[in-house]
């Protein structure tokens, strides 16, 4: 059982009027039959949403899909295999990332693991970590060409076959669509199975396909109950023409955004704050284009106040809910109150179905990400050509940093009404790391008076990236790299993952600047906490 209120205060009238127009439209019953013209009417456009529906049906392929992905299960249980390794990027990796997060293993299953950073030391970690004996590796790749994945994945396939020999290509999985190149890969190679994705499905509306559920089947997640949850939202959502649970909160999205209340905030407990991360790319990738868009925020520091940009939506389980900051009582909140984690199916099929009307109200495409281009295509002149980093502005005793602008500069054009984006090519998910980023991101809310998005590098560039590059101008970003003390080669290539991911960075620096961006680059001499610390430290004393 869900259990959903709106306090949306003034806002209601407006709201309302425009679920109104929504009905006299039929959204919904057009929505239901897969109607692109609900967004653009230009041919060309109209032919490339057509192509990226099938999130409204996937349930019923997911279905006919569950004996193959029990079948597996089963044998990797037989087998003794303790870990499944997720090789992944955004929309393939975001979903399976949260399902080990949230859900528990069942007994006997193995331990779900993703990976989704070019970091070495993240990859050395995981590398010595792992026995490629006992280990299941799932290459996930909607495109099949995707750098990060294939990358990782040459690395861990040559370790597995030091180990285990010709018989390296029974440890993996591929997930992908039909004929792309990570398909050819697998054949070559002598993958275990090959599971072909319906290719009308984006990597952000995935989460019910086999990207999301093999890797959760693995873990022992029950995925049939996961997709009645999910079949019962998506029968409310496309049978209620005005009373949709998906337009409702959509046309909500939507509506303040318009009004100035871009900065959707989410307030979740700890456990359900990897949900936020899946919605972030949902929402980001979706809305932000055309110089506009939905700026999602997850996992922020609570503030003393906050900007009148705000929408809060709260999410928690039943019996225990987050708290409300007492400076958020004044805003407009959604409050979503699930009943046990595999409420998730049900919210999945919400929330998509939400950010697909929140897009019209908006007046964009939701179903393509025009700018994500970019920082790949900048990426791989500079493996070609060599990392030639710019001028330094500053220079200090454990960062450079690097910007087009001056520190100062940088920090008095933020203005309220905008956000901050604080972008971190670190390891991910390591305490001692994040522990001394929190106090960054509350720093610049508590004395810009903005928001802030946090990402890990590479992970938001297929997440958060689109809007950065193709929504709201009013935005800033700090990025944090650093020079690795180890490297990993990358077989097969002329470039190491240091290389890899300190091109990355400098690419999205530039992506960003030359869209009129303002940004300021640390790169650290060492990583650790002291240096991180520092950087908080700088950001204080030049604010």
């Amino acid at each position: 059982m869900i259990t959903v209120k709106y306090h949306l205060k003034e806002y209601t009238p407006e709201i309302q009027k425009k679920l109104n127009e929504l009905k006299e439209q039929a959204f919904v019953e057009r929505l239901s039959r897969k109607d692109a013209t609900l967004w653009k009417e230009d041919p060309s456009t109209i032919e490339q949403i057509k192509g990226a529906l099938g999130w409204l049906d996937v349930t019923g392929f997911s279905r006919k899909m569950l004996p193959s992905m029990y079948s597996l299960t089963e044998e990797v249980r037989k087998e003794g295999i303790t870990d499944v390794l997720l090789i992944g990027m955004g929309g393939s990796s975001l979903a399976p990332l949260m399902f080990s997060k949230v859900f528990e293993r069942a007994e006997g299953m193995p331990a779900l693991t993703v990976i989704d950073t070019t970091d070495p030391h993240h990859i050395r970690d995981i590398t010595e970590r792992l026995d490629p004996e006992n280990t299941l590796f799932i290459v996930a790749s909607k495109s099949g060409t995707t750098l990060e994945v294939l990358t990782l994945f040459e690395h861990f396939y040559e370790r597995t076959k030091q180990k285990v020999g010709d018989e390296a290509g029974k440890h993996f999985v591929a997930i992908t669509d039909e004929g792309t190149r990570l398909t050819e890969i697998a054949r070559q190679k002598g993958f275990r199975e090959t599971f072909i994705n319906p290719s009308d499905i984006g990597g952000r509306y995935s989460a019910l396909s086999l990207f999301g559920l093999l890797p959760a089947t693995l873990m022992g997640v029950d995925t049939e109950r996961l997709l009645l949850e999910a079949e019962k939202m998506l029968e409310d959502c496309l049978g209620m023409a005005d009373q949709s649970p998906g337009l409702v909160l959509g046309a909500t999205m939507g509506v303040l955004a318009l009004m100035g209340r871009d900065k959707l905030t989410f307030l979740t407990t700890e456990k359900i704050g990897w949900f936020a991360l899946w919605l972030e790319q949902l929402i980001a990738e979706s809305t932000g284009k055309e110089g506009r868009g939905v700026v999602p925020i997850a996992l922020e520091p609570p503030a003393e106040r906050y900007g009148s940009d705000r929408l809060f939506v709260s999410i928690g389980l039943a019996d225990r809910m987050p708290e409300l900051p007492e400076a958020a009582k004044d805003h407009p909140i959604v409050e979503i109150e699930l009943g046990d984690v595999y409420s998730i199916g049900a919210e999945f099929v919400r929330w998509q179905v939400a950010t697909a009307c929140c897009g019209a109200v908006l007046g964009i495409n939701p179903f393509d990400q025009p700018n994500v281009e970019e920082t790949k295509r900048r990426t791989r002149r500079m493996l070609e050509e060599g990392i030639h980093l710019p001028e330094p502005v500053r220079e200090e005793e454990l960062f450079t940093i690097y910007s087009a602008t001056e520190v100062e500069e940088f920090l008095s054009s933020i203005k309220e009404g905008w956000y901050t984006g604080l972008l971190a090519y670190i390891p991910p998910d390591r305490e001692e790391f994040y522990h001394e980023l929190e106090p960054i991101r509350a720093l610049i809310t508590e004395k810009l008076g903005v928001a802030t998005q946090f990402g890990y590098g590479p992970r938001y560039l297929h997440s958060t990236g689109q809007l950065h590059k193709g929504g709201t101008q009013d935005a800033a970003f700090i990025i944090i790299t650093h020079t690795p003390e180890v490297d990993i080669p990358i077989p097969h290539r002329d470039y190491t993952f240091g290389n890899l991911i300190l091109s990355q960075a400098f690419a999205d620096m530039e992506s960003l600047e030359k869209r009129g961006r303002k940004v300021l680059l640390f790169n650290l001499k060492k990583l650790s906490p002291e240096a991180l610390r520092r950087v908080g430290d700088f950001i204080r004393d030049n604010i």
